[in-house]
């Protein structure tokens, strides 16, 4: 090629196309990349687990998430211990039961998060051949 880049011989002509057949193979290696990585976050398994990650990874100890885990944890906990009975004393302590889950969720969510997090990264862990 001469100094404004036009081409000026067989030669040149010959090294201007080997030069966009390998700008070719790196951009179409890209391209393969790019859509393999598209693949594996679209996957359901991983738009499940990445999905429940981010909604571990926002509860903190003071904000919204926590008081609702605490209530919803604590309203569980009541249902279980009291069933369909309708006896009084059983109410009576499945709503201390309540009160009492609820304010441990509430209190040790720091706690709970990081359990649940190492509790979800030995579940959903890559397998390595």
């Amino acid at each position: 090629m001469n100094s404004t880049g036009s081409i000026a011989s067989v030669a040149d002509l010959k090294k201007a196309i080997q030069n966009l057949e390998e700008q070719q193979e790196e951009k179409g290696q890209l391209l393969k990349d790019h859509v393999l990585l598209i693949y594996e976050r679209l996957k359901p398994a991983n738009i499940i687990r990445n999905t429940l990650k981010d909604l571990l990874s926002s509860f903190s100890s003071d904000g919204f998430p926590a008081e609702a885990a605490g209530i919803a944890g604590g309203y569980f906990a009541r249902k279980f211990f009291v069933g369909k009975s309708s006896g009084t004393i059983r109410n009576l302590i499945g709503s201390l039961l309540q009160y009492g889950v609820s304010e441990f969720l509430a209190r040790n969510t720091d706690m709970i998060k990081s359990a649940a997090l190492a509790a979800f990264d030995f579940v959903f862990r890559k397998r390595r051949s």
